[in-house]
Order: C-alpha cells, then structure tokens, then sequence
C-alpha cells in the first residue's frame, strides 16, 4: 500500500525522467601531451583553458614554449611549465566538473616575472592569452599551484577498496590532517520523502545512484557513488560512472548502505563545484519506486 508520504515517488520519477539529458560536460582523460606527463595530476579535460577542443591541437600549441622551459640559464622551469600545463591540459577531477580548474594568479605572476625578461630579451612579448590579470586569487575562487595540490593513495572507502593514484586540492597553506577530527553527532533524522517536502524544497539534482562507499576527508565527508541516471541538474551536470557527493561535517546524515540504490534529491556547492548530501537532502531507496 502507498502511504501518503511516498505516493508521489512514481509521478515524481516519471517527470524527473523526461528532464534526462545528455550530461554534456567534458569527461577526464589521461594526459598525452609530451611536456605535461610529469605533472602532479595525469587526468585532463577539453576543451582547454585556451579553447583547444584536442590535446593534439594542445600539444602543437604548448611546443612553442618548450625553448623556453629549456633555457639555459633558467627562468624558472618548473614554475613555468607548471603554468603552462595548467592552461594547455587543466587537471580534471570530478569534484570540479562544472568547468577546468584554472591556475592561481601568483603561479601565472611567478612564471611571468622570472621568464618575461628572456621572453623581451629576443625582442618577442609576453602572450596575450597568458596574462595573469583574469586568473582567480587563491583567497576568492577555486585554482591550483604546486603547494597546493598533494599526490597520494587515497585512503580505502568503506565497503570497497581505493583506486588509483589521486591529486587532491586542498587549502593553500593548510598541512594535511593526519587523521578525521572528532565530532559529536546529532541523532539523523532522514527528511521523509513526501510531496509535501518536495514543495518546499528547490533542489538542484536528481540523481538515481548506487552507493560505493565513504570516507573522511579532513573534516568532511566524501561519499562516492556510480551515477547510474541523471534525472535533473542546475549548473552542475553529472555524467555517468563515479562522483563525490560532500557533506561539510564527519557526521554521517542521512545515512546511506554500500551497493544500496537510491534516488537523492539535492544542492550543489557551484563555487567549489561540488554535489551536496547535507541533512535536508532527500533520500529514497529506488525500490520503493519500483514497487509501490
């Protein structure tokens, strides 16, 4: 018998469904770029920050600046390649998936100051399309520089084991806890699945998943789940396969089974590029779709 609290659940799919599309965003890729294979991330995304739709229309580009990553004396070689590789293969995650995560202003200034004068030197001029003024400020935005970004073996997910290798983007300045800080959790009260709920809420995704597992991240919560459908989205498309869905505290709510298939209704953090699962997300397992 359906309930009054979850009658809905059927019409609510239905319509959600007829919102699926093509999630449209662009997924990561391994990096094939000759110059760029040695950075701390080996996954990237086009189009590029320079708007080349391949990386081998990429690579052709970033080869006029190889003469001078070389330059003997040196300008700064790992700072200027950094700089370089950022622009010509961004690092892809799908934590940030709303657009390619750019460099910081002081990486892109840093490069600048130290190789301009050779760049003068030979009568040319600091590129255009490399200019440092439009490049976001570490304090206002989300970008990346090489104390920054921390290579390491992700610690396991809870019902599954870790993956590959990652690059994790953390707070500037900011040295890596060595473990989760400890929280007092109130009682998870899961918000009911009601039509009622659904009104007042304006949520930005809805997604049908399975979960895979989740893991404690300084003082958040990441819990990973295969994207098996995308029913709606805001700024944030969602492909296909794996995705981080972040709860800002170590308290797990709402509470949700490894290999459980759900449909989850919530917000996304578009300045961070993140999906949300926060207490007021809604959650229902598929199967109460299924057979009601």
């Amino acid at each position: 018998m359906a309930g009054k609290a979850v009658w809905f659940l059927p019409l609510l799919a239905a319509g959600l469904a007829l919102l699926a599309r093509d999630a449209g965003a662009a997924l990561c890729e391994p990096i094939t770029i000759p110059m760029c294979k040695k950075m701390p991330w080996n996954m990237t995304r086009m189009p590029n920050l320079l708007h080349h739709s391949t990386q081998e229309n990429a690579k052709l580009a970033i080869e006029q600046y190889e003469s001078l990553v070389n330059f003997k004396p040196s300008c700064s070689p790992d700072l200027l390649l950094f700089f370089l590789c950022s622009m010509y293969a961004p690092i892809c995650t799908l934590d940030f998936i709303q657009e390619p995560i750019r460099p910081c202003k002081k990486v892109c200034e840093g490069a600048r100051a130290a190789c301009e004068p050779v760049v003068l030197a030979y009568n040319h001029t600091w590129p255009d399309h490399l200019k440092c003024d439009d490049l976001p400020v570490y304090e206002l935005g989300v970008c990346i520089s090489p104390d920054a970004i921390v290579t390491e073996e992700p610690p396991e997910l809870s019902g599954g084991s870790a993956s590959t290798e990652s690059a994790e983007i953390r707070e500037h300045g900011k040295p890596r806890e060595n473990g989760p800080r400890k929280q007092r959790c109130p009682k998870c009260k899961r918000l009911k699945a009601s039509y009622k709920n659904y009104g007042k809420k304006t949520y930005h995704y809805a997604l049908r998943v399975q979960v895979k597992g989740t893991e404690t991240r300084g003082s958040e919560l990441a819990t990973t789940v295969n994207v098996l459908e995308e029913w709606k989205h805001h700024a944030i498309s969602v492909p296909k396969g794996e995705v981080q869905l972040w709860t800002n505290s170590t308290c797990r709510c709402p509470r949700l089974k490894v290999n459980q298939e759900y449909v989850i209704m919530g917000y996304e953090d578009s300045t961070n590029g993140r999906l949300l699962l926060l207490p007021d997300t809604m959650v229902t397992n598929y199967s109460n779709i299924l057979y009601l």
